[in-house]
């Protein structure tokens, strides 16, 4: 098949990673049903990545460090431990119901519609990750700062509201401000606390992923060689 349109990824996967934050603010999802969705696609490239697998232990042992090996198999090993636990977290927080059903296929269709066309264009689901072994650990780590970090996050934040907090300066670090603002925001616009970490997390897998695919289209674009005009035929 031939490839897409250069830069037709790049609205792809703005649509893909924007529409499931669309359906969380405007209430027709909930903020589990999204990482819901996002286990069942870090499954599917789990599946995926396991043929890799050999690669990567061979990429282990291969390094001078004596324990670079027994690292990567004890990393095999708890990163499926770590993706049950991911899983059983989130699937508490699912209400269930058919529109929560219906959220989570509906999100679910949309990223496999983005992996299926990223990989068709680049022959990777996730480009200059290392194919499918690479993709599920980008996915995996979202993963994490989602399901164990935000949804935790989310039940603090409602404690500190319930009890009457209020968001204030902590200290001078460059990542303080834009989390005031971010709570200051979602007090103003009275958006539920789950809808949060949504935010984050959907903020950051479009920013990597649409200027990733960027970077590429020009680099691709400053590499090919321009095309001389051809000789006028006598």
């Amino acid at each position: 098949m031939p490839p897409l349109p250069r830069w037709a990824p790049v609205l792809v996967l703005l649509v893909v990673n924007l529409l499931p934050l669309w359906l969380v603010l405007d209430g027709s999802a909930e903020t589990a049903d999204l990482l819901m969705s996002y286990v069942l696609e870090t499954w599917a490239l789990l599946l995926l990545a396991l043929p890799e697998v050999p690669r990567v232990v061979r990429w282990g042992f291969s390094r001078r460090d004596v324990r670079g090996g027994p690292a990567v198999l004890l990393g095999l090993l708890l990163v499926p431990v770590g993706l049950v636990a991911m899983t059983f977290s989130v699937v508490a927080e699912v209400t269930w119901d058919t529109r929560s059903a219906l959220s989570i296929l509906g999100v679910a269709l949309s990223l496999v519609v983005g992996l299926v066309l990223t990989w068709w264009q680049h022959g990777s689901p996730v480009p200059g990750r290392s194919g499918a072994a690479g993709a599920f650990a980008w996915r995996f780590v979202l993963l994490v700062c989602g399901a164990l970090i935000g949804l935790n996050a989310a039940r603090s934040y409602e404690d500190l509201l319930a009890h009457g907090w209020e968001p204030a300066p902590l200290g001078d670090g460059w990542a303080y401000p834009v989390g005031q603002r971010l709570i200051e925001t979602a007090i103003a616009l009275d958006l539920s606390a789950a809808v949060v970490p949504a935010f984050f997390l959907v903020s950051v897998r479009t920013v990597n992923e649409v200027l990733h695919e960027v970077f590429l289209a020009l680099t691709d674009r400053r590499a090919a060689p321009e095309l001389e005009p051809e000789p006028a035929s006598t």
